[in-house]
Protein backbone atom coordinates (compact mmCIF):
# COMPACT_ATOMS: atom_id res chain seq x y z
CA UNK A 1 0.00 0.00 0.00
CA UNK A 2 2.79 2.71 0.74
CA UNK A 3 5.03 1.77 -1.85
CA UNK A 4 1.43 2.11 -4.22
CA UNK A 5 0.98 5.30 -2.81
CA UNK A 6 4.64 6.34 -2.89
CA UNK A 7 4.65 5.50 -6.61
CA UNK A 8 1.70 7.64 -7.37
CA UNK A 9 3.81 10.42 -5.61
CA UNK A 10 6.92 9.86 -7.77
CA UNK A 11 4.51 9.82 -11.25
CA UNK A 12 2.67 12.80 -10.16
CA UNK A 13 5.72 14.74 -9.52
CA UNK A 14 7.35 14.02 -12.83
CA UNK A 15 3.38 15.28 -14.27
CA UNK A 16 4.55 18.44 -12.73
CA UNK A 17 7.84 18.84 -13.11
CA UNK A 18 8.33 17.83 -16.70
CA UNK A 19 6.52 21.23 -17.85
CA UNK A 20 7.15 23.07 -15.63
CA UNK A 21 8.26 26.22 -17.63
CA UNK A 22 5.30 26.11 -19.40
CA UNK A 23 2.61 25.89 -16.52
CA UNK A 24 4.94 28.33 -14.74
CA UNK A 25 4.92 31.00 -17.41
CA UNK A 26 1.28 30.51 -17.68
CA UNK A 27 1.57 30.99 -14.05
CA UNK A 28 3.55 34.48 -14.17
CA UNK A 29 1.76 35.50 -17.40
CA UNK A 30 -1.87 35.59 -15.92
CA UNK A 31 -0.29 37.15 -12.35
CA UNK A 32 1.22 39.98 -14.81
CA UNK A 33 -2.21 40.65 -16.01
CA UNK A 34 -3.44 41.41 -12.62
CA UNK A 35 -1.10 43.08 -11.47
CA UNK A 36 -0.84 45.52 -14.33
CA UNK A 37 -4.88 46.19 -13.31
CA UNK A 38 -4.76 47.16 -10.08
CA UNK A 39 -5.75 46.34 -6.95
CA UNK A 40 -4.52 42.53 -6.68
CA UNK A 41 -7.10 40.55 -4.66
CA UNK A 42 -6.94 37.34 -3.37
CA UNK A 43 -9.90 36.49 -6.38
CA UNK A 44 -7.51 37.44 -9.08
CA UNK A 45 -4.63 34.89 -7.90
CA UNK A 46 -7.12 32.31 -7.27
CA UNK A 47 -7.93 32.80 -10.58
CA UNK A 48 -4.60 32.85 -12.01
CA UNK A 49 -3.80 29.70 -10.22
CA UNK A 50 -6.90 27.59 -12.08
CA UNK A 51 -5.28 28.77 -15.40
CA UNK A 52 -2.23 27.75 -14.50
CA UNK A 53 -3.53 24.09 -12.77
CA UNK A 54 -5.70 24.03 -16.10
CA UNK A 55 -2.02 24.25 -18.10
CA UNK A 56 -0.60 21.49 -15.99
CA UNK A 57 -3.74 19.25 -17.57
CA UNK A 58 -3.48 20.05 -20.94
CA UNK A 59 0.43 18.92 -21.28
CA UNK A 60 -0.53 16.02 -19.88
CA UNK A 61 -3.27 15.67 -22.01
CA UNK A 62 0.03 16.10 -24.83
CA UNK A 63 1.86 13.47 -22.99
CA UNK A 64 -0.44 10.90 -22.51
CA UNK A 65 -1.04 11.22 -26.57
CA UNK A 66 2.50 11.78 -27.39
CA UNK A 67 3.16 8.03 -25.53
CA UNK A 68 3.80 5.95 -28.89
CA UNK A 69 6.07 8.13 -30.25
CA UNK A 70 8.11 9.19 -26.92
CA UNK A 71 8.65 5.65 -26.08
CA UNK A 72 10.67 5.00 -29.22
CA UNK A 73 13.38 7.95 -27.68
CA UNK A 74 15.29 7.31 -24.34
CA UNK A 75 14.90 11.02 -23.60
CA UNK A 76 11.85 11.48 -24.50
CA UNK A 77 10.33 8.26 -22.59
CA UNK A 78 12.41 9.32 -19.27
CA UNK A 79 10.03 12.68 -19.25
CA UNK A 80 6.92 11.58 -20.19
CA UNK A 81 5.22 10.21 -17.10
CA UNK A 82 2.81 8.00 -18.90
CA UNK A 83 5.46 5.92 -20.59
CA UNK A 84 7.04 5.84 -17.18
CA UNK A 85 3.58 4.61 -15.71
CA UNK A 86 1.56 3.25 -17.69
CA UNK A 87 -2.22 4.20 -17.54
CA UNK A 88 -5.32 2.32 -19.11
CA UNK A 89 -7.90 4.60 -20.90
CA UNK A 90 -10.53 3.94 -18.33
CA UNK A 91 -8.08 5.27 -15.49
CA UNK A 92 -6.84 7.88 -17.95
CA UNK A 93 -10.28 9.57 -18.53
CA UNK A 94 -11.24 9.65 -15.00
CA UNK A 95 -8.29 11.57 -14.36
CA UNK A 96 -8.64 13.91 -16.72
CA UNK A 97 -12.71 13.76 -16.04
CA UNK A 98 -11.40 15.20 -12.64
CA UNK A 99 -9.16 17.44 -13.66
CA UNK A 100 -11.69 19.32 -15.98
CA UNK A 101 -14.27 19.27 -13.12
CA UNK A 102 -11.55 21.19 -10.64
CA UNK A 103 -11.09 23.67 -13.30
CA UNK A 104 -15.16 24.29 -13.99
CA UNK A 105 -15.40 25.04 -10.25
CA UNK A 106 -12.70 27.38 -10.12
CA UNK A 107 -13.61 29.65 -13.08
CA UNK A 108 -17.62 28.41 -12.18
CA UNK A 109 -17.83 31.69 -10.06
CA UNK A 110 -16.98 34.04 -13.05
CA UNK A 111 -20.14 32.62 -14.79
CA UNK A 112 -20.53 32.66 -18.69
CA UNK A 113 -17.30 33.77 -19.15
CA UNK A 114 -15.73 31.22 -17.14
CA UNK A 115 -17.77 28.85 -18.81
CA UNK A 116 -16.47 29.62 -22.30
CA UNK A 117 -13.31 29.62 -21.25
CA UNK A 118 -13.46 26.08 -19.93
CA UNK A 119 -15.02 24.73 -23.05
CA UNK A 120 -12.71 26.35 -25.75
CA UNK A 121 -9.65 25.08 -23.63
CA UNK A 122 -11.19 21.58 -23.74
CA UNK A 123 -11.38 21.78 -27.32
CA UNK A 124 -7.39 23.49 -28.01
CA UNK A 125 -6.00 20.67 -26.07
CA UNK A 126 -7.73 17.65 -27.67
CA UNK A 127 -7.59 19.53 -30.80
CA UNK A 128 -3.76 20.22 -30.38
CA UNK A 129 -3.04 16.45 -28.92
CA UNK A 130 -5.55 13.85 -30.26
CA UNK A 131 -6.71 11.67 -33.22
CA UNK A 132 -7.87 12.35 -35.34
CA UNK A 133 -7.33 16.25 -35.66
CA UNK A 134 -3.74 16.53 -33.62
CA UNK A 135 -3.34 19.88 -34.87
CA UNK A 136 0.97 19.72 -33.48
CA UNK A 137 1.16 17.63 -36.55
CA UNK A 138 0.28 19.39 -39.19
CA UNK A 139 2.33 22.24 -40.31
CA UNK A 140 1.25 25.54 -39.86
CA UNK A 141 -1.52 24.73 -37.75
CA UNK A 142 1.14 23.50 -34.80
CA UNK A 143 2.50 27.13 -35.05
CA UNK A 144 -0.71 28.52 -35.06
CA UNK A 145 -1.87 26.35 -31.80
CA UNK A 146 1.47 27.59 -29.76
CA UNK A 147 1.03 31.17 -30.42
CA UNK A 148 -2.64 31.39 -29.73
CA UNK A 149 -2.60 29.12 -26.57
CA UNK A 150 0.75 29.03 -24.95
CA UNK A 151 1.75 32.18 -23.79
CA UNK A 152 -0.79 34.26 -24.96
CA UNK A 153 -3.62 32.46 -24.01
CA UNK A 154 -2.78 32.66 -19.81
CA UNK A 155 -2.64 36.70 -20.06
CA UNK A 156 -5.74 36.96 -22.27
CA UNK A 157 -7.91 34.66 -20.19
CA UNK A 158 -7.28 36.74 -17.14
CA UNK A 159 -8.06 39.87 -19.20
CA UNK A 160 -11.67 38.23 -20.20
CA UNK A 161 -12.59 36.93 -16.63
CA UNK A 162 -11.58 39.75 -14.41
CA UNK A 163 -13.15 42.31 -17.31
CA UNK A 164 -9.92 44.35 -17.07
CA UNK A 165 -10.18 46.90 -19.69
CA UNK A 166 -7.86 46.03 -22.29
CA UNK A 167 -4.94 48.80 -22.88
CA UNK A 168 -1.82 49.52 -25.11
CA UNK A 169 0.51 47.49 -22.67
CA UNK A 170 -1.66 44.25 -22.68
CA UNK A 171 -2.03 45.01 -26.81
CA UNK A 172 1.98 45.20 -26.63
CA UNK A 173 2.36 41.92 -24.02
CA UNK A 174 -0.41 39.59 -26.08
CA UNK A 175 1.60 40.71 -29.11
CA UNK A 176 5.56 39.72 -27.41
CA UNK A 177 3.72 36.83 -25.83
CA UNK A 178 2.50 35.58 -29.36
CA UNK A 179 5.98 36.36 -30.89
CA UNK A 180 7.83 33.76 -27.67
CA UNK A 181 5.17 31.10 -27.87
CA UNK A 182 6.04 30.67 -31.63
CA UNK A 183 9.64 31.18 -31.00
CA UNK A 184 9.23 28.35 -28.64
CA UNK A 185 8.07 26.22 -30.74
CA UNK A 186 10.61 26.77 -33.70
CA UNK A 187 12.97 26.04 -31.24
CA UNK A 188 11.46 22.76 -30.06
CA UNK A 189 10.79 21.41 -33.73
CA UNK A 190 14.79 22.08 -34.42
CA UNK A 191 16.24 20.54 -31.13
CA UNK A 192 13.73 17.56 -32.25
CA UNK A 193 13.93 17.47 -35.90
CA UNK A 194 15.97 13.74 -36.52
CA UNK A 195 13.50 12.37 -34.15
CA UNK A 196 10.26 13.88 -35.37
CA UNK A 197 11.86 13.42 -39.12
CA UNK A 198 11.14 9.87 -38.36
CA UNK A 199 8.40 10.01 -36.52
CA UNK A 200 5.94 12.48 -37.36
CA UNK A 201 5.10 15.59 -39.20
CA UNK A 202 5.59 19.42 -38.31
CA UNK A 203 6.02 22.86 -39.73
CA UNK A 204 9.77 22.38 -39.42
CA UNK A 205 9.69 18.76 -41.05
CA UNK A 206 7.40 19.89 -43.82
CA UNK A 207 9.74 23.15 -44.69
CA UNK A 208 13.56 22.04 -43.46
CA UNK A 209 16.03 23.77 -41.02
CA UNK A 210 17.08 26.79 -43.12
CA UNK A 211 13.66 28.03 -42.72
CA UNK A 212 12.73 27.32 -39.15
CA UNK A 213 16.60 29.20 -38.43
CA UNK A 214 15.54 32.12 -40.85
CA UNK A 215 12.09 32.68 -39.47
CA UNK A 216 13.64 32.71 -35.71
CA UNK A 217 15.81 35.38 -36.05
CA UNK A 218 12.95 37.36 -37.60
CA UNK A 219 10.67 36.57 -34.95
CA UNK A 220 13.53 37.02 -32.53
CA UNK A 221 13.96 40.44 -34.36
CA UNK A 222 10.44 41.90 -34.40
CA UNK A 223 9.83 40.85 -30.33
CA UNK A 224 13.07 43.50 -30.10
CA UNK A 225 11.25 45.78 -32.45
CA UNK A 226 7.54 45.63 -30.32
CA UNK A 227 9.95 45.95 -26.96
CA UNK A 228 11.71 49.08 -28.62
CA UNK A 229 8.08 50.43 -29.65
CA UNK A 230 6.96 49.86 -25.98
CA UNK A 231 9.14 51.63 -24.35
CA UNK A 232 9.24 54.63 -26.81
CA UNK A 233 5.98 54.53 -26.77
CA UNK A 234 5.78 54.45 -23.15
CA UNK A 235 3.67 51.29 -23.21
CA UNK A 236 5.78 49.02 -21.25
CA UNK A 237 6.30 50.10 -17.41
CA UNK A 238 9.25 50.10 -15.58
CA UNK A 239 7.63 46.92 -14.01
CA UNK A 240 8.17 45.19 -17.50
CA UNK A 241 11.30 45.93 -17.61
CA UNK A 242 12.96 43.54 -15.76
CA UNK A 243 11.07 40.70 -17.22
CA UNK A 244 13.02 41.72 -20.30
CA UNK A 245 16.23 41.84 -18.89
CA UNK A 246 16.23 38.49 -17.72
CA UNK A 247 14.91 36.44 -20.81
CA UNK A 248 17.38 38.40 -22.99
CA UNK A 249 19.94 35.45 -23.05
CA UNK A 250 17.08 33.33 -23.82
CA UNK A 251 16.64 35.59 -27.06
CA UNK A 252 20.22 36.08 -27.52
CA UNK A 253 20.79 31.77 -27.41
CA UNK A 254 17.60 31.94 -30.36
CA UNK A 255 19.39 34.54 -32.78
CA UNK A 256 22.98 33.23 -32.26
CA UNK A 257 22.62 29.10 -32.11
CA UNK A 258 22.96 26.35 -34.65
CA UNK A 259 20.12 25.18 -36.31
CA UNK A 260 19.54 22.23 -33.73
CA UNK A 261 20.93 23.72 -31.30
CA UNK A 262 18.30 24.33 -28.15
CA UNK A 263 18.35 26.32 -25.07
CA UNK A 264 19.48 24.59 -22.39
CA UNK A 265 17.10 22.86 -19.64
CA UNK A 266 19.20 25.09 -17.31
CA UNK A 267 18.28 28.00 -18.63
CA UNK A 268 15.08 27.25 -18.96
CA UNK A 269 14.67 26.62 -15.13
CA UNK A 270 16.98 29.82 -14.16
CA UNK A 271 14.89 31.88 -16.12
CA UNK A 272 11.53 30.74 -14.63
CA UNK A 273 12.77 30.86 -11.54
CA UNK A 274 14.23 34.31 -12.01
CA UNK A 275 11.22 35.70 -13.67
CA UNK A 276 8.83 34.00 -10.72
CA UNK A 277 10.77 35.27 -8.48
CA UNK A 278 9.72 38.79 -9.52
CA UNK A 279 6.89 38.19 -9.95
CA UNK A 280 6.73 36.97 -6.41
CA UNK A 281 8.11 40.53 -5.17
CA UNK A 282 5.56 42.63 -6.72
CA UNK A 283 3.09 40.98 -5.55
CA UNK A 284 4.34 41.29 -1.54
CA UNK A 285 5.20 44.78 -2.40
CA UNK A 286 1.78 45.58 -2.81
CA UNK A 287 1.14 44.65 0.72
CA UNK A 288 -1.86 46.32 0.74
CA UNK A 289 -4.32 44.00 -1.36
CA UNK A 290 -3.37 41.33 1.19
CA UNK A 291 -5.62 42.87 3.96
Amino acid sequence: MIAAIGGWIRWGFLLLINHIDAWGLALNAALIAALLHPPMTWDALGTALVISFAYVVGFAVNDYHDVKVDREDPKKAARNPFVQRPLSRRTATTLFGVSIALIFLGLFPHGERGIGIVLLGVWALWAYSSPPLRLKARPGFDLLMHILFVETFPYAVMLFLRAYEVTWTDMLLLTLFGLGSLASQLEQQARDYDFDSRYEGNFTVRFGLRLNHALMRTVAGAAVLVALTGAVTGGLPLMIVPYGLMLVPMMLNRMMRGKTQGRTAAMSYVTLAAVTGYTALLIIGNVSWLF
